[in-house]
């Protein structure tokens, strides 16, 4: 993680940690926290305790769309109206 030029973006009412990398030949933009999890592209990382900044391992969790939905749904936020934790 410390060979990489991390800076901080917001995005979807989030602040998430990214940097680029040349992937297959092309600059990629990626997010701290789907490289740690691993995260497949068919896949969405699910920040555990809602901070978009806490990347640790434990807190995250590969998970497909629909069940994403599902979770923020329940949990009582619009998804269109998420704000900072």
């Amino acid at each position: 993680m410390l060979q990489h030029n991390w800076k901080i973006q917001k995005s979807n009412h989030n602040i998430y940690a990214i940097t680029k990398m040349l992937i297959d030949g092309k600059i990629h933009t990626v997010k701290m926290h789907r490289l740690i999890a691993k995260t497949p592209p068919n896949q969405v990382c699910h920040h555990i305790n809602h901070n978009s900044l806490d990347n640790r391992q434990e807190n995250l969790v590969n998970m497909d769309k629909f069940t994403h939905d599902n979770l923020e749904k329940k949990r009582g936020t619009p998804l269109e109206s998420r704000t900072l934790q």
